[in-house]
Parts: C-alpha cells; structure tokens; sequence
C-alpha cells in the first residue's frame, strides 16, 4: 500500500470517528468501504454494518448503502449482488441529482461486469448500452461515459467483432 494511499485512509477514518452528523459519517464510512473493497473484506464489512446503523430512514443513503452492499457481495455471492445493484438503481431513479445520476450507471455497470462473469456477454451489452451508457450522458460524467464505451469494446473484442 502506497503512503500517500494510507494517509488517504487514515485521514477517512479520522473523519469517520469525529464527524457529527450520522448522514456525514455514513457517506465516510461508504468511501471507506469503497477504498477497502479490493483488499480487506474485513474492513469493508465493519464499515458496512457501521454505514446501516448511520443511515436512519434516509431513502438517498438507504440507496447508497445497498449499492456499496452490492459491492461487498460482488465476488462472493454474484447473484445476491446483481440484486442489491437492482435495487440500488431502483432506489436511485427516483432521485433526480448529480450525484444520483453518477452513481445510477455504476451500478449498471457493476451488474454488467457480473453478467460478464456468467458469461452473458449479450446481457451485458444490453445493460450497457440500454442503461448505463444513456445514465451515464445524462449525468455528464465523460470518465464514466469512457469507461462504459471502453466495456463495449471489450464485448466487441471478445466476441471478435471487428
């Protein structure tokens, strides 16, 4: 782990433990899931289980939560995690803001990487390009519009459509 990556850590974690308000300390808890996620599923659990108990009846962070639960589950149980990706985007749509709309195509293109791990590359080309991608020029976020030409690409390139 790089230095400048653990003191990004730390300083998350500095948050979490002095922030006030439960809706602050959810959304850090939810970043430090996202940092933990591909290294430490302990951690990510913590901070998971931390982020429910923080999130009340807030339906944006209850949307949040499932999305990041999603996350959690992605290499463990794909199928309870395509789910939570559904209903995080189901939660998600009816909110109509930036950060709604940069979160609505991730969770369609997590669900379409696990359709690719299922070896559905028809179904993740057609979450791609019928959800994510149109998601994604609405939000205006052209690195997430990249990314999800890029997994196109990728499709075509598997499938050796050239």
């Amino acid at each position: 782990m790089a230095i400048h990556y653990q003191r990004y850590i730390d300083s998350l974690e500095q948050a979490f433990h002095s922030a006030k308000k439960d809706s602050t300390k959810a959304r850090l808890a939810f970043e430090l899931i996202n940092q933990w996620s591909y290294t430490d599923s302990i951690k990510t659990r913590h901070y998971l289980e931390k982020s429910k108990d923080l999130i009340g009846n807030n339906e944006f962070l209850i949307a949040l939560y499932r999305f990041y639960h999603a996350l959690y589950l992605f290499d463990t149980d794909p199928q309870a995690s395509m789910r939570e990706y559904l209903y995080a985007e189901e939660k998600l749509s009816q909110f109509h803001s930036r950060e709604a709309y940069n979160f609505s195509p991730r969770s369609w293109r997590n669900y379409a990487s696990l359709q690719q791990m299922m070896d559905d590359e028809n179904g993740m080309m057609a979450t791609l390009t019928n959800h994510a991608i149109p998601l994604a020029q609405k939000s205006g976020n052209k690195e997430t519009e990249g990314e999800l030409y890029a997994l196109t690409g990728l499709v075509f390139m598997n499938k050796q459509i050239y």
